[in-house]
C-alpha cells in the first residue's frame, strides 16, 4: 500500500479542505475574495477533474480487484 505522504491525490485533497475550510473563514473577516458568484460549481469540477486525473495516470493500483 502507498504511503499517504507521497500520494499525490491525498495532497491535492487536502490543500482542496483547506481552501474550502479557510475561504469562508476569511470572508468572515472581511476578505472580499475575488471569486465571482456562483463559482462553486466551477471550482468543484476542477477538483473533481484533477482527482480523476491523478486517479487515472498516477496510479498502479486497480480501481477493483477481481
Amino acid at each position: 500500500m502507498k504511503q499517504t505522504r507521497v500520494s499525490k491525490t491525498m495532497w491535492f485533497n487536502g490543500v482542496a479542505l483547506i481552501l474550502a475550510v479557510l475561504i469562508p473563514v476569511l470572508e468572515g473577516q472581511g476578505f472580499t475574495g475575488v471569486l465571482p458568484d456562483g463559482s462553486e460549481q466551477i471550482v468543484l469540477g476542477i477538483v473533481a477533474g484533477v482527482n480523476l486525473i491523478l486517479r487515472y495516470f498516477f496510479t498502479d493500483t486497480a480501481l477493483r480487484s477481481s
